[in-house]
Parts: C-alpha cells; structure tokens; sequence
C-alpha cells in the first residue's frame, strides 16, 4: 500500500488548486494565516543587483567618492535581497493581530491599531502593501507620528498585492473589535 502524498502547506493535498491559493497557510477557520514573501523575486533582485555589483567592479575606477558609493549601495543591496531570499519576511494573521518578521526586525500590531489597508506601485516598480493606522495608535507614536499614518508591510509577496490585501483586509473585518452601543467589544471565537 501507498502513502498518500505530503499535503499542501494548509493542509489540503492540492489536486485542483492554483499556486496562489497553495501561497497561504490558514484561514479564518483556521488560524494563524501565514504569507510569505517571493524567494524567487527577491533571489532575481539579488542576482540584477550582484550583477550590477560585478559590472561597476569591473569598469570603475574607484577614483572618486561618489564611485565608492555607488558601489557600496548596489553591493548592500544585493545582500539586502539574498538575507530576503533566504530569510523572507512573513505576515502572520491571528486572532489577537498582525505580526511581521523579517531578517531585520519583528513588529506586532494589533487589530485596534489598524484602520485598514492599501497597496501601491513604488518608483522602483515593486507593489507595496501598507497597514493604515487608528488614531488612537497614532497618538501613542508621539514624535515618529510625524512620518505618516501607514506602515510599509513589504512587497514581493508570494500572492499577488491586491490578494494580500484582501486577505488582510478579511482578517482586520474578522477579528477586529467591533462597536456596539459605545462598548467595544473584543474578537469573540464561535
């Protein structure tokens, strides 16, 4: 007798399913959700930019600061992307909030922190996802809350940006305390 094959990451074995939906793990059924940044789209930024790297090696001349500097920042990236490609940055979704770990650092919010969320297209051509913030988050930032209302959440996500979106945005209209009669009343599990 056979076994059966490795299941999907959240636990269906995937027969007649795309790759976006195999991209989460969960659901609001069944939390956490997991989403996970692109190693391949950070591992191809890292190559362009090692690329780019080896290239400025080759023909500059080193002679001037701005030349050093230049190299410094495409060298710096390109090891910011490899970190990313082997490490990558997920958003966890749960219950009690939003958490976001990266190489660099961990940040939790939770669901009364945030208001909603966008995406958009930077210069650089990457979609970004950001988390719009409460006021009553923004008053605890004091002088940081001079730097906006929104947090960049990342981009090269497995999914694309405006799934990532949804997802959250699903998650946030979910677990969010709601309002009712001037009490606010917390995430209640069935």
């Amino acid at each position: 007798m056979t076994e059966p094959s490795k299941p999907a990451r959240d636990g269906d074995y995937g027969l007649l399913r795309d790759a976006a939906d195999v991209a989460v793990e969960g659901s609001l059924a069944q939390p956490p959700i997991v989403l996970r940044q692109d190693r391949l789209k950070l591992a191809l930024c890292c190559a362009g930019a090692a690329a780019l790297a080896l290239l400025l090696l080759a023909t500059v001349r080193f002679s001037s600061i701005i030349d050093t500097v230049l190299f410094c920042v495409v060298g710096l990236s390109a090891l910011d992307y490899g970190l990313g490609a082997i490490f990558p940055a997920t958003l966890t979704l749960s219950p009690a909030g939003l958490v976001r770990r990266s190489v660099y650092r961990t940040v939790e919010f939770s669901w009364q922190d945030i208001t909603g969320f966008r995406w958009y297209r930077t210069r650089m051509m990457v979609n970004m996802v950001m988390a719009e913030h409460s006021d009553a988050y923004r008053a605890t930032l004091g002088w940081r809350s001079f730097f906006g209302a929104a947090t960049a959440l990342g981009g090269f996500w497995e999914l694309p940006a405006q799934r990532v979106v949804d997802e959250l945005t699903a998650a946030l209209g979910h677990w969010a305390p709601r309002k009712l009669k001037g009490k606010v009343e917390p995430y209640l599990q069935k």
